[in-house]
């Protein structure tokens, strides 16, 4: 392989001996059972530096959209790195005794659902003390956000799956957010 010019987002050596043997043990059992069909060709470290340093610059401006290309955007004083993304998260506040069983319907049916039309739910949380659920969604384009929800909701699939939020649910806050690192 040829060496490069190492980038400011590479792992340490200390680090890499950290994670190298999950990673190369990972690697192996799939290679054991055959997973892809073909042995492994390429570093792992080197894999995961490019995946490390994807997450830390953000997408390749000639890969945004056109309709975002009309100059940088900064905010916080950082460039922005998805400009087509909205993101929200959501605190809902479940009604007494209705928590879990919010939490299961929204895990084996909205999640799928909302992955098939294109949300990225990045995390999600239970505070039992408040009874909430709290969640962060984003749909990142080419259709913007509240076009998509639109959709989601209307579709059939939605539709046929029942589920009405308020048997479960008291309150919901719903708060578009932008990210600052």
């Amino acid at each position: 392989m040829t060496a490069r010019r190492a980038y400011p987002s590479d792992l340490s050596d200390a680090r890499w001996a950290l994670i190298a043997p999950r990673l190369t043990a990972w690697r192996q059992a799939r290679t054991d059972v055959g997973v892809s069909g073909r042995a492994p060709t390429h570093d792992l470290r080197e894999i995961f530096n490019a995946i490390i340093y994807v997450n830390r610059t953000g997408i390749a401006w000639r890969y945004a959209r056109s309709a975002y290309r009309r100059g940088p955007e900064f905010r916080y004083g950082l460039p922005s790195r998805r400009w087509d993304v909205t993101t929200q998260l959501r605190i809902y506040t479940a009604r007494p005794g209705r928590l879990d069983a919010w939490v299961q319907a929204w895990r084996t049916l909205v999640v799928p659902l909302r992955r098939r039309f294109g949300f990225e739910i990045s995390g999600s949380w239970v505070d039992a003390e408040r009874q909430q659920h709290i969640w962060v969604v984003s749909h990142p384009g080419p259709q913007s956000f509240e076009a998509a929800n639109a959709d989601y909701w209307r579709s059939p699939e939605r539709i046929a799956m029942g589920l009405d939020p308020h048997e479960y649910l008291l309150s919901e806050e719903i708060r578009t957010v932008e990210p600052v690192l």
